[in-house]
């Protein structure tokens, strides 16, 4: 479940297409294709893929910001996980008034399954 710790902000837009990405696979043939130069052995969750839009409208996440899914621990767990798949980046980056903190951004090859996602 998405969260904003902003006023008035919804989840809104991100349920409208739930049901048609869920089992994403990030790659069209499983021998044959990779994203991003790395080979995906298994389908992207529909979770998994939920966030990854998430994180593509809102351009980033580090624990403190404006926005977290479930939990901000959920939130890294399932960041964390994308970062393997190599969908999601993460760079320490300095953030004011915080300091020094893992930055979570989509990358190239998470923009490609979000735009696979939304065909």
């Amino acid at each position: 479940m998405f969260h904003m710790e902003q006023s008035g902000a919804s989840s809104a837009g991100r349920s409208a297409t739930r049901r048609e990405i869920v089992g994403l696979e990030v790659h069209d043939e499983a021998a044959d294709e990779t994203v991003g130069g790395k080979h995906m052995a298994r389908k992207v969750g529909h979770v998994q893929l939920a966030l990854l839009e998430c994180l593509a409208s809102r351009g980033l996440w580090y624990s403190g910001c404006w926005w977290h899914w479930d939990t901000t621990s959920g939130t890294r767990t399932l960041l964390e996980s994308l970062v393997r798949r190599g969908l999601v980046e993460r760079v320490k980056e300095s953030v004011a008034p915080i300091g020094d903190v893992d930055v979570y951004r989509v990358s190239a090859a998470g923009r490609v399954a979000v735009d696979r996602a939304g065909r």
